[in-house]
Formats: C-alpha cells, structure tokens, sequence
C-alpha cells in the first residue's frame, strides 16, 4: 500500500483546499505517481469540486468513483461504535484500491459538513493512525482568538499524540497580520512548525461561473474564459446608467431587471471606456427575455463578451440567494489556482515540509513534475524577465498567471492603454507588471546610439537604428544587454529568427564560441 499523508481541518471553512493544493504540488514536484484521496465527500448530484480539482490540475490516472470512501448520506446513519468501525473500514477499502495506482496519496480529510463535529474529528485522527499517516493541521484565524486557535491546536496535538500520529506541521489561515505576532507566541510550543496563510479577499470571491451555477442561471451571453473572472462586488443596478456609473468598481456583478435595456447597453460598452471600472457580468432577473433589437445590438460588440445570465427570480431574491454563495477552488478556474498556489509557497517552507514528509525526488521526471521544478527554480531564484509580445492574449494570459505566483518580475513591451484594455476585456490583472512602449519610452534614445555604435560596421545608420530601437524583438533584447532585466522569452508569434538574430547581433556569444 502507498505512503500517505493526510490534512485534516478543525473546522469548517478552515482554507483546507490552498493547503491541500500547496500539498499536491509538492508532491507533484518529488514523486511520479500521485493520488488524491477524500474519506468523506458530500451527498450531491454534483461532483466533489476539491477531486475534479485534483484530478484535472494533476492529471491523475484514478476514477471519480476511485477518489472517495463514503458520502455524509451514509456518515449520518452512525449511531454507535460498531456503525463508526463499519465506516471506516469501508473507506480503508477504498484507499487501498486507490493507493495500488501510487506512490503517496494525499488523503484530504472531512469538511465538517455531514455527521457531529466530534466524529468527524475523531474519524479523522483514526484515518490517520489506521494509514500511519502523518498529519498536517489546518486551522483559521480569522474570527477567532489567538488563545482560541492555540487551544484547539493544542487539543488537535494531545489527540493525535494519543493515536500515535505524527503531526508534520500546522497552517493557519486567514491571519490578520496585527494578530500574527501573538499567534506566533501562542502556538510556538505545539512541538512541530507553523505556518501562517494571510488573509487575500481574493480567495474568498466566486468567479462569475460559480455564481451562474449557483443561480441555476442561462447564459445568454460570454463563454468559458469570461466565467473566470473574479466578481468583486455585487450591485444592484436599479437606478439610472448616470448614477449607476459612479459607483461601479471593478469587477462588478450587476443584478438588473431584464427590461433594463440601457443599463444592460451601458455596461457591456464599458470595456470600450478606458474610464470606466471593469464589469464582472450581468445577471438579468424577472424570468423574462431582454429587448431583441437590444440584445443583437450588444452581440455584435467586438471582443471578449461580457458574461449576461438570465435567472427566474426577481432582483431581490437572487441577491439574498447569492449571500449564502461560499465560493470553492475549482478545476476551470486557473487564476485562483495560481492565486492560492502562489499564496501557500510564499509563505510555507516547502523545503522543510518536502523534508518532514520524507518525500524523496524520483529518478523518473514526468512532464508535470518538470514543469514543477521549473516554477519552483524560477520562484527561489526570482529574476526579471521581459515579454515582448504584449500584443498577443496568451502571453497576457501567461503574465496574469505567473504575477498571482510571484515567479518573476515582468515587463511587457506594446501599449500601455491597449494592454490595460485587452486585459480589461480578459478579466486579467496586470497591474504588477511594467509596461513599455518602445515607440515612446525614453530608453530608444539611448538604445539607438548603443546599436549604432554596435552595428555601424555593418553599414547601420543613426536613422535605421532609431528604426530598429522601436522593435519589440530588438528592445527587448537591449534591455537584456543592459542588466535592465534578466531574460527574455519571446516566439508566441515571432518567427525563431526573429527572436534569436537581435541576440547574436547585440549581446553576441561567450568568446571562443561560434
């Protein structure tokens, strides 16, 4: 049977599914053959978001059916010792069949949504102690006590003590960071190290897909890139487009009355509007359809659609409904994924961790673990890079996702206004990214008498290198001539020779290499 290594949570909504995805790539990162485990799943038509998650991100060889013991429909049925043995030993079956396919297994303990409290703690400790698992504790901190969380760690540490489980280590989620210092001092005697998450309001916002399935809402409008988007505020757009444009922030859900057809013009043409805040999605209520000459008019918008969703209730329903909406980290939603996984590895040691676990590389390096150790390379020895390509949206789309990890610093070359406003139509967030327009920026002087000087042998003018300067390939490639930045990495559509002539013209090849 594989090693495994379980994460339990104390309680509900405790940030276990950033921890147990920092955990999987890690894992992913050492060991070729990786499994997800969850003891206890909830009763659903639907899925388990957390092993569709793990299954798709890791591209794991096990089944649906494979990846779970029992659902909380049989958990609740427990009434005695013999019900809870009976339990357990039906997911140990489960796991073994799982393990078979594995080197290591994470096992992604219960979420406290089924039976008592008390015995899924106690399902969980004995999990652990039956896989001689060690064990990585999960807690919040958010509405609680530095004292408060000490105490149920503490307790969390004598139980499991008690059952012989190792405990690796503990995360704490959601810190404020004028907490963190007495938590620190609260929990340093716990006999293992602690990690403290902070708190990202981005983790706890729902994409505009989580909140269309969880409406049971009809697109009408938008597709699967634009569901991604983070819905930072929800409004109701009520009253007129004049007023309602002075309180729009970014990344607004609008919840509007079908027949409103000016707020519904007047917000999708505010991706056109470098002044006005990005617009997250509609959400038109009252069961019936938008004006058709309207609704043709808005199709015919250029770009990325705006996301519109048509639901039966009326306004005021569908905003109490959406209140009770707790937004999970799911399989088509890559910005969170990078989000949390940047979170959990700028504040975790997964050195230590990785050492703790006793996980060892394998000889065998997989495509997925290449990758792995290639983010974790370039996260440890953080460098600039520049992309020269701005005018392409993978490379935006690229950008967003390696800034939400913290891998490197990048400068991205073309426009400003048109790369803020295609990351607007995108849903993407640039803003820790430099912008250059070569055309405008106050290096081509000094680049264009730098190529001069290097290429004037070769029959270069000053006016054919003031030319040259203004090339996305070429600045790029004098901006890594001159430290500016580290690297470049360009070809999304730029030919090889493009990309690699400025490089043997300007920065040249080590002396004695041809």
């Amino acid at each position: 049977m594989a090693r495994a290594l379980y994460v339990m949570s104390m309680e509900p909504e405790s940030g276990k599914s950033i921890v147990s995805l920092g955990l999987m790539e890690l894992l992913s990162r050492h060991v070729d053959r990786v499994g997800y485990f969850r003891p206890v799943v909830r009763a659903s038509d639907t899925p388990d978001v957390s092993i569709e998650l793990m299954r798709s991100q890791y591209h794991l060889a096990q089944t649906y059916e494979e990846s779970f013991g029992v659902t909380t429909a049989q958990t609740r049925h427990v009434v005695g010792a013999a019900d809870a043995e009976a339990i357990i030993a039906t997911i140990l079956g489960k796991f073994e069949e799982v393990s078979r396919q594995c080197e290591i297994v994470l096992v992604d303990g219960s979420d406290y949504q089924g039976a008592s409290a008390a015995f899924e703690f106690e399902m969980n400790v004995s999990m652990a102690a039956n896989l001689a698992a060690p064990v990585v504790v999960v807690s919040r901190a958010y509405d609680h006590r530095p004292d408060q969380i000490s105490g149920a760690l503490h307790a969390a540490h004598g139980a499991l003590q008690d059952h012989d489980v190792p405990v690796v280590g503990y995360v704490i989620n959601r810190v404020d960071s004028e907490k963190l210092a007495d938590l620190k001092s609260e929990v340093a005697d716990l006999g293992a190290p602690a990690w403290f998450l902070p708190e990202v309001p981005t983790m706890l916002l729902p994409t505009v897909g989580q909140v269309c399935d969880y409406l049971g809402a009809e697109l009408l409008l938008g597709d699967q890139q634009n569901l991604e988007r983070t819905v930072g505020a929800v409004l109701v757009a009520a009253m007129t487009v004049p007023n309602l444009l002075g309180r729009l922030v970014n990344d607004s859900l609008l919840i509007v009355p079908a027949d409103r057809s000016d707020v519904l013009m007047a917000a999708l043409a505010a991706k056109y509007s470098m002044a006005a805040p990005r617009v997250a999605g509609l959400v038109l209520t009252g069961g019936f359809d938008p004006d058709p000459h309207v609704f043709d008019f808005v199709k015919g918008f250029a770009g990325p659609q705006t996301p519109v969703m048509q639901v039966q209730g009326d306004t005021y329903d569908t905003v109490a409904r959406l209140e009770d909406l707790r937004p999970e980290i799911e399989a088509r939603d890559e910005r969170k994924i990078s989000l949390a996984l940047g979170l959990f590895e700028a504040h975790v040691d997964t050195t230590e961790l990785a050492k703790l676990v006793q996980v060892t590389e394998s000889n065998v390096v997989t495509p997925l673990m290449f990758g792995n150790r290639l983010l974790r390379q370039a996260r440890s020895a953080k460098q600039h890079v520049v992309l020269p390509e701005g005018d392409d949206d993978r490379i935006l789309t690229a950008a967003d996702r390696l800034l939400q990890r913290e891998v490197c610093d990048l400068t991205i070359l073309g426009r400003p206004d048109r790369i803020h406003d295609r990351a607007k139509s995108l849903g993407l967030h640039l803003e820790g990214a430099n912008l250059i327009d070569p055309n405008t920026s106050p290096l081509r002087e000094q680049f264009t008498e730098e190529l001069y000087e290097l290429r004037k042998h070769k029959g270069m003018t000053r006016d054919m290198a003031h030319d040259y300067a203004a090339d996305v390939c070429i600045f790029g490639t004098m901006l890594v001539h001159n430290g500016l930045v580290g690297g470049m990495v360009s070809g999304a559509n730029h030919t090889t020779a493009d990309t690699i002539r400025p490089a043997l013209q300007i920065i040249k090849t080590v002396p004695g290499v041809s």
